[in-house]
C-alpha cells in the first residue's frame, strides 16, 4: 500500500504580515522562521519578491533570506509576482520560488502588473530563470474568494487562499473536492 505524502508550508511570514499596518522589523520576522522551525515546520515561504511601494512590509526580503539559518532539513520559499521577482529572489538565495498568477484581469493588473495574459505569456522565462539559478519552481493560481462564482468547485491539487484575509470558512468548506 503506498502513503500519500502531505507537505504544510507555512505562509505566515509573509502572508500573516503582508498587511500589517506597522512595518514589522527584519529581526522580528526572522524570529518568527525561527519559532516556526523550532517547531517542526520544514517549508516557509519566508517573504516576498514584490514592488516595495505597493508591499513595504515585504520590503526586506533580501535580508530575510540572507539572514535565515541554513538548513538542509528546511526550505524557505521565496513569493514572486513576475520575473523581475524571481531574479530578485535568485539572487538572495532563495532555492524555492512560488510565482503566483491571479485569475481575473482586474485583479492580476492591480497585483501583478500586468493581465492575465500578460503574467502567463512570461512563464517560460520565469520557469527557464528559476532553473537556471538552480531554484524549484512553483504557481499559484489566486483568486479573490469575496469575488467567487456560485458552485465553483476547486479540482484536487488545488490550493484554497484568500488574499485579501476576509475569506470565510463556509465558503472555503464549500468550495472543496468531493
Amino acid at each position: 500500500m503506498s502513503r500519500e505524502k502531505l507537505e504544510l508550508v507555512e505562509v505566515s511570514p509573509r502572508d500573516g504580515l503582508q498587511n500589517e499596518p506597522d512595518i514589522v522589523s527584519t529581526e522580528n520576522k526572522l524570529a518568527l522562521i525561527d519559532h516556526i522551525t523550532r517547531a517542526g515546520f520544514r517549508r516557509v515561504e519566508a517573504g516576498s519578491f514584490v514592488n516595495p511601494k505597493k508591499v513595504p512590509q515585504m520590503a526586506d526580503g533580501d535580508a530575510i533570506f540572507a539572514g535565515v539559518p541554513k538548513r538542509d532539513d528546511v526550505t524557505y520559499i521565496a513569493l514572486a509576482l513576475n520575473l523581475r521577482g524571481v531574479q530578485r529572489a535568485l539572487a538572495a538565495g532563495a532555492k524555492e520560488i512560488n510565482y503566483v498568477f491571479c485569475a481575473s484581469d482586474g485583479f492580476s493588473i492591480r497585483n501583478n502588473g500586468g493581465t492575465v495574459e500578460e503574467t502567463f505569456g512570461v512563464w517560460p522565462d520565469v520557469v527557464a530563470t528559476a532553473k537556471a539559478g538552480g531554484a524549484r519552481i512553483s504557481a499559484t493560481v489566486s483568486r479573490r474568494m469575496v469575488s467567487r462564482s456560485p458552485g465553483s468547485r476547486l479540482e484536487n491539487g488545488s490550493s484554497i487562499s484568500s488574499t485579501l484575509g476576509c475569506g470565510a470558512s463556509a465558503r472555503a468548506s464549500a468550495m472543496r473536492c468531493c
